[in-house]
């Protein structure tokens, strides 16, 4: 920050002053020199601009200038004005001008102390830096993992949405899977094939959050995969390996987690043991505080369906190990393409027949950007086809009708399959031929089948007509019976049969993109963004915050450089996600718009006549794209403006890390808090820590302690969302 002073002429104030304090000169000189021996030194810029003032005074006769500027507690002014009844001890530091004549930038460079730069780096910097390695990237390139990282530094409230929706989606996604029919029937407690399916399922959907998944039933693949026996070792290989890929706990981890939350305690209790109001500890201290967020956001979550039962406080890295992300960027596309599936046939006399092409769930690495509206060379869709868990927050839209559409599919067959509804066709054909084997009598009649050889059908309508033995329970009877009559493996047929047991239309296809009245039919889905914008809120603010507190009550307080610029750190990271967030609906909508207008152009017919009037009437009908070009603007406007604010504030709170160790912000315009005080600021430069001790205790106290509650308040919104998963 350079310093460009113009020093004004003396008001009459301090001709006044200066005129009085002249009739004591020996007496002044002596106190003043005392005063500015004390604090000379060549280590600190205060030091050293107190060096200026005794050069001046001793020799170019400036004491008279100097005591006119000296201020007491707050910056009040004339605390020498009564020349021998001041003491040493009332005096705080200089006016604003003074300091720009004898002490700016250009009297002399910065102050740069080589040992404590090594030591404040090392404690307060550094070990956040390492620690921001271990954020989940798996975004497929170096761009996506280097936009991953700026993205998460730079917005905070962002990186915080991403993790949160994510563990909302994950319970959502539980209790939804719990409303499917557990047993087969009743108290036979035998569990639904299912069922049990749709948990591997839950797997794979919980995994591809980080994805762009896509599901499809091209050529009965969808309903072969949910329904035939013969892909139990597709579901069952799938749920294994997603189990396997996840990311775990490890050394590297731990030890990084440990040397960041390790020193920035033990730093903390040393600065209030020995270093309080220590001006440079303060700040450096409130610097600090700004990278608590990475140890601030904590989850009890889920790992794909285990409870984790360690500590109840875990930090975000920890956090993203609980989701249950992958390791890899291509885990879960080489998950889905490695096993083989069996897929029906397409007639009667087609036998199902074994493929590695699995076309159900597909993980979309492009688009075919020719189908999609562009804003000239962006894609729409932006961040929703980018791998990654940081790009969750632009998936919750396509991964919820995803999710939705598998639920439905599992649930109507689970619930047939409890009904014993057959395929269609097959139930007809099953009668058919076993009236057709029924052995007949001599006499025509047909012939009475023994107990022994009773149909379960005969035995499930005796005990309805005539009940069952007193020592029998009927429902076991009934439920025995059916059982025995319709498994599993009785569910096989064509792709036709199985897409209708599935409650697929001939006309069915699954759509990436719900349309609004589905999303709003929902509810949930909006209400869950809602918390997560809360509380990604909570955690950028309330880790910028207790920085600004720090910075402004320490010594001089005003907003200044560093104030201001966690104060620009925290505007400019919530402005990035509220810009982003817009973005994911803004892309949304402009997709719904352009598939409504490809529909209503394919369903345009061209004029039947030639005729002039029937053509200038078609061509003056407005373009169906004009709506969805207009969303697309929006939508590529608002993710691009968002991405370029996080990459600049993800560099501004590196550099303004780095100014403060360097002793970049210790400058008149700085430790002044000109941008806040004006013509009225003033510098401390006759306080040491021990007189500023009882002063900095309430701020800095307050300032820890508001980043060790937001990890409690985080913790405590964590433990409430997941207590429900737990119990179960």
């Amino acid at each position: 920050m350079s310093d460009s002073p113009s020093v004004p002429q003396r008001t009459r104030f301090s001709i006044s002053i200066s005129h009085e304090l002249d009739t004591f000169p020996g007496v002044m000189d002596s106190k003043l020199k005392d005063l500015l021996a004390n604090f000379t030194s060549n280590e600190s810029w205060r030091g050293k601009c107190v060096e200026k003032l005794q050069e001046a005074v001793v020799d170019n006769g400036a004491q008279s200038r100097v005591m006119a500027s000296l201020v007491g507690e707050d910056g009040v002014r004339g605390v020498a004005q009564n020349g021998t009844t001041w003491e040493a001890e009332q005096v705080w530091g200089v006016d604003i001008n003074t300091c720009w004549e004898y002490c700016g930038r250009s009297k002399f460079p910065m102050v740069f102390n080589y040992q404590e730069f090594l030591a404040r780096a090392t404690n307060y910097l550094l070990p956040w830096l390492a620690l921001t390695a271990q954020l989940p990237y798996e975004g497929g390139s170096a761009k996506a993992n280097i936009m991953s990282f700026c993205m998460s530094l730079g917005s905070p409230a962002l990186a915080t949405y991403s993790l949160m929706i994510t563990i909302l989606n994950q319970n959502w996604l539980r209790r939804l899977c719990e409303s499917l029919p557990k047993f087969e029937d009743g108290e036979n407690q035998i569990q639904n094939p299912y069922t049990k399916r749709m948990s591997s399922a839950r797997i794979l959907l919980e995994a591809a959050q980080q994805a762009p998944l896509q599901i499809s039933d091209t050529d009965g693949s969808l309903s072969s995969l949910v329904i035939l026996e013969a892909n139990n070792s597709w579901w069952n290989s799938v749920e294994q390996r997603l189990r396997a890929t996840k990311r775990n706990v490890t050394i590297s981890l731990v030890a990084q987690m440990l040397v960041a939350a390790g020193a920035w305690v033990l730093t903390v209790a040393g600065s209030f043991l020995a270093s309080l109001g220590d001006h440079n500890e303060a700040l450096v201290l409130s610097s600090s505080a700004l990278w608590t967020w990475l140890v601030s956001r904590q989850s009890n979550s889920l790992r794909y369906g285990e409870v984790n039962h360690q500590a109840p406080q875990v930090p975000v890295i920890w956090g993203w190990i609980a989701v249950g992300t992958q390791s890899s960027s291509d885990t879960i596309d080489d998950t889905l393409s490695e096993f083989v599936v069996v897929r029906a046939g397409q007639r009667d006399n087609v036998p199902p027949h074994k493929t590695s092409n699995q076309e159900a769930f597909k993980v979309l690495k492009s688009l075919p950007s020719e189908k999609l509206p562009k804003f000239f060379i962006f894609n729409i869709c932006g961040d929703e086809i980018q791998q990654g868990p940081t790009f969750n927050y632009a998936r919750v839209f396509t991964w919820w009708g995803a999710a939705k559409a598998t639920h439905k599919t599992f649930e109507r067959v689970a619930t047939k399959y409890n009904d014993r509804d057959h395929l269609a066709g097959q139930q007809q054909a099953a009668t058919a031929a076993s009236n057709e084997s029924r052995p007949v009598a001599s006499t025509g009649a047909p012939r009475v089948p023994s107990t022994s050889e009773t149909r379960p059908e005969q035995v499930e309508l005796q005990a309805i007509r005539t009940g069952p033995p007193s020592n029998v329970n009927a429902k076991n009877i009934l439920g025995a019976s059916r059982v025995q009559s319709f498994r599993m493996r009785d569910l096989n047929g064509t792709i036709d049969q199985l897409n209708q047991y599935c409650g697929f239309g001939s006309h069915t296809r699954f759509t990436r993109y719900p349309s609004w009245k589905e999303i709003m039919e929902d509810g949930d889905i909006l209400i869950r963004m809602m918390v997560a914008a809360l509380v990604g809120l909570l955690v950028q603010w309330g880790t910028t915050i207790p920085a600004v507190i720090i910075a402004y009550l320490t010594d001089v307080k005003g907003v200044g450089c560093r104030s201001g610029s966690y104060l620009v750190y925290g505007i400019a990271g919530t402005l990035a996600f509220c810009l982003l967030f817009v973005s994911t609906l803004f892309s949304h909508a402009a997709v719904l718009s352009h598939n409504a207008a490809t529909v209503e152009l394919a369903t345009r017919k061209p004029p039947e006549n030639s005729g002039t009037e029937e053509q200038a009437e078609e061509a003056a009908r407005p373009c169906p794209y004009a709506g969805s070009t207009i969303w697309a603007l929006l939508a590529v406007s608002t993710r691009m403006s968002g991405q370029v604010i996080a990459i600049g504030n993800a560099s501004w709170i590196i550099l303004s890390s780095l100014w403060e160790l360097i002793g970049f912000y210790d400058s008149c315009w700085c430790e002044g808090t000109v941008l806040s005080a004006g013509e009225h600021a003033w510098v401390v430069l006759f306080k040491q820590a021990v007189d500023l001790r009882e002063r900095a205790e309430g701020p800095w106290a307050g300032g820890v302690t508001m980043s060790i509650l937001v990890c409690f308040i985080s913790w405590g919104v964590f433990v409430l969302l997941c207590k429900d998963v737990r119990e179960r």
